[in-house]
């Protein structure tokens, strides 16, 4: 109710109706303006004339018996015409309902500023005290409002009744395509169907009627082939931009490979082919992101592409592999070009199946010769030869079938095999030659200038490689797949069956599942642990190193970043599945009772590790010790759920973040890297301890990496069994360094001490028999001197002598 009053309009009060009146007649006349011409309605109204007189003459030229008696490569030319005409007439359509929602936006500000000084006048209307002069603007300003909104739903009529005829343009295209569309499927039902004589009789065969023999098929193409041109010259001209950019790219890796290319360095093989022809592979690939810029081209824009792809192919085929293999590629892209030159030329169908017999009976020659002359030991050494011989082995089966399938009169089959495989093993190569360009690429890309300035390139560039070329696998298999599906002309029933069974679903209760659904749950799921340790790589290893932030806050930003990608990707997977928040809450109830029963630990090390990277009581790179694991070494990193600590002989322990919380750890790293060393020393009694002292001192304040503040100490630490015992105590500035100067310190003691003559004694033990056992030879009692590691001994046995030997 509050929204409601607050927006009726409210009449103006009589000091300020001069200043709004001259406000509103400029509102008004603004919106008048900007209405009263649009240049894109208007040129659609001046190209719609044309494009309906196009559509009602195809529609004249195409009825249900023609289109019945059409091949599926022509019945694709028409839908790829219609459906220009479709796309063309859905832009226009959005264009007229953006035109009219302005048209409606424009009318209700009018409709607004009516109403409000309608209110204004008869507020006025009884009040002697207002002038005549005030009344007369309120009247223009209302007079101003009616003309414009006479002129908007003139305006919105004429908007209309254009729309309303693009509408009916529309539906008939439409039709057209569900037409062209059970024409096709009507095809495809026929494949199995014999539907021509067998071969044998002749002369009935010349005779028949032909689906070939509509000459106004080369119209269509033209007609389709010249619409697609006209309306996308934008992006015509930014595919040949692309491929300017892939040669100056193509030749400086060229030249980069000629200079630094190792002759031993098997991988970059197939770089070193395919980009010392550079004008070859930066036209294929040009071609290939073509295919991505217009996905409803006419397909004979595709067959003439098909045909410019061919000279760079054979220009790119393998040269370092089998000549056998070599030639039966050559020979298959030969009959590949023959059959998309009769698919654009011959439109007679007697010699369209002739041209698909000598098709089928080549592919099935081909194919043999390859079988008989190679080795099959010999072709199973390698994996692209052993492709390479099971297609062969394909290759042959289909033509088999196709040449028995054309004589007895089964034409539609013959057809669809031999095009189907010619145009599979074209695509076939052609991806794996694609692949070939774009792998060399990534190869050499580590050591470009580009490849040198980024921290990724230079510390993980293999990593990034191999990641990257498997990428590229699975994308280029995906890609033939789906074109090879294309070309048997089973790619809408592919999507149809998938459709069917990706749509089938169960209910649990009141929760329903399906196959899609649980696909997109695990698709989501696994895009979102990809992107987050993608992302969590890139913030460790190029981000945060460039940044100067304090240890330990780099890992916590990259694991925060990380597990909020992962909850994000886990909510959205969740959505995808279908859950609702009433059945969340479920899940959660559930959850809490396996969390009271068995997920104890694994909840306590998760909130651990939350502890661990807000509050940081340890941090990466800290070197710890923890008392119940008897455990020290590095920190490498800190999870959510775990810890990584590196002991100081190499091995990696995985400690659970429970267990950096709950018990004692030292962490001898927290503050700073500073450490104290501690030298013991003993020398020989009677040594002067003053002069062992500010020995030790000298010592200490001589080496470079001992801190001066705090300053050395030695401590007289008391009367040893065998020595006087000092204790020589220093700080390094870094952990890292604590054995090493430890030892220097230590050589340098026993080296001060020799030059100053001073003794370093060691525990000696003189054992004194009194007597022998009984059978003992008499005369034999010797003494005997024996080293121990401690100076203990029993009184009524032992002496002990701090000399220097026995």
């Amino acid at each position: 109710r509050q929204d409601t009053a607050a927006a009726a309009p409210r009449p103006v009060p009589a000091s300020e109706i001069p200043l709004r009146s001259r406000e509103a007649l400029a509102r008004l006349q603004a919106t008048g303006m900007q209405l009263s011409f649009d240049p894109d309605i208007a040129l659609i109204e001046e190209e719609l004339p044309a494009e309906l007189t196009a559509i009602a003459e195809g529609n004249e030229r195409i009825g249900r018996a023609v289109l019945e008696g059409l091949s599926s490569r022509e019945l694709s030319v028409l839908q790829s015409f219609w459906q220009s005409h479709e796309d063309q007439l859905q832009e226009w359509i959005e264009t007229f309902e953006d035109e009219l929602q302005e048209i409606q936006d424009a009318s209700t500000a009018t409709r607004t500023i009516r109403d409000r000084w309608q209110l204004t006048l008869d507020a006025v209307a009884g009040e002697d005290s207002v002038p005549e002069a005030v009344e007369n603007q309120i009247r223009g300003v209302l007079d101003s409002a009616q003309a414009l909104r006479r002129s908007q739903r003139s305006q919105l009529e004429h908007v209309l009744g254009v729309k309303a005829r693009v509408d009916t343009g529309l539906e008939g295209v439409r039709l057209v395509l569900s037409e062209v569309e059970r024409a096709r499927a009507s095809v495809r039902r026929r494949t199995l169907s014999r539907n021509a004589p067998p071969i044998w009789r002749l002369g009935s065969i010349a005779a028949a009627p032909s689906s070939q023999a509509a000459a106004w098929v080369w119209d269509e193409d033209l007609r389709a082939l010249s619409a697609f041109v006209s309306g996308h010259a934008g992006l015509l001209l930014f595919n040949l931009f692309l491929f300017l950019l892939f040669l100056v790219v193509a030749v400086r890796l060229r030249n980069r490979i000629d200079v630094e290319l190792d002759p031993e360095d098997k991988s970059l093989t197939g770089a070193a082919e395919t980009l010392h022809r550079p004008i070859s592979a930066a036209l294929l690939v040009a071609l290939f992101v073509a295919s991505g810029l217009y996905p409803r081209a006419p397909i004979t824009l595709w067959q003439l592409v098909a045909i410019a792809a061919l000279p760079p192919l054979f220009r790119l085929l393998p040269r370092s592999g089998d000549a056998l293999v070599h030639r039966a590629m050559r020979a298959l892209l030969i009959l590949f070009g023959i059959t998309v030159l009769g698919d654009l030329l011959i439109t007679r169908s007697f010699e369209y199946r002739i041209l698909n017999l000598g098709l089928a009976i080549a592919l099935t020659a081909t194919a043999g010769w390859l079988l008989r002359s190679a080795s099959p030991d010999r072709m199973e050494r390698k994996s692209w030869s052993r492709v390479v011989w099971r297609g062969a082995e394909v290759l042959f089966a289909a033509g088999v079938i196709s040449v028995i399938a054309n004589v007895l009169g089964f034409t539609l089959l013959s057809e669809r095999l031999v095009n189907g495989v010619l145009y599979a093993a074209y695509f076939g190569l052609a991806v794996v030659i694609a692949y070939r360009v774009v792998a060399g690429v990534i190869r050499l890309a580590p050591g470009t200038k580009l490849g040198q300035a980024s921290r990724i390139m230079r510390e993980r560039g293999d990593v990034v490689t191999a990641r990257a070329i498997l990428v590229l696998k699975i994308v280029a298999f995906v890609t033939w797949v789906l074109w090879a599906l294309q070309a048997f002309d089973i790619a809408d029933m592919a999507r149809a069956w998938a459709s069917s069974v990706l749509t089938w679903s169960f209910r649990v209760g009141q929760f329903e599942m399906s196959l899609e659904r649980f696909l997109a749950f695990a698709v989501a799921v696994v895009l979102a642990l990809w992107i987050a340790r993608f992302v969590r790589f890139v913030l460790e290893v190029e981000v945060l190193p460039r940044l100067d932030l304090k240890r330990g806050i780099g890992n916590a930003v990259a694991t925060i970043t990380q597990w909020f990608i992962l909850a994000v990707g886990l909510m959205a997977a969740a959505s995808a599945a279908g859950f609702q928040a009433s059945q969340l809450a479920i899940v959660f109830g559930a959850l809490s009772v396996g969390i009271g029963f068995g997920l104890q630990n694994i909840v306590n090390n998760f909130v651990s590790g939350l502890i661990l990277i807000f509050e940081q009581p340890v941090k990466v790179g800290d070197k710890v010790e923890i008392t119940s694991l008897t455990l020290v070494g590095e920190v490498r990193r800190i999870g959510i759920r775990s810890s990584v600590v590196r002991t100081f002989d190499g091995a990696e322990v995985i400690v659970p973040n429970a267990n950096l919380i709950s018990s004692e750890v030292v962490n001898w790293t927290l503050s700073d890297q500073r450490r104290r060393v501690r030298v013991n020393v003993g020398v020989a009694y009677g040594t002067d301890p003053h002069r062992v002292i500010q020995i030790l001192k000298n010592v200490a304040a001589g080496h470079k990496e001992v801190l001066r503040y705090p300053e050395p100490t030695v401590i007289f630490d008391g009367f040893g069994a065998s020595s006087l015992d000092f204790r020589l105590l220093f700080w390094t500035a870094t952990f890292d360094d604590f054995f090493r100067v430890r030892s220097e310190i230590g050589v340098a003691v026993n080296d001060a001490l020799k030059d100053a003559g001073i003794t370093i004694p060691f525990p000696q033990r003189d054992l004194h028999v009194k007597s022998l056992p009984s059978g003992g030879a008499a005369g034999e009692v010797e003494a005997a001197s024996e080293p121990e590691p401690t100076p203990e001994a029993d009184p009524d046995h032992a002496s002990d002598d701090p000399g220097e030997g026995a």
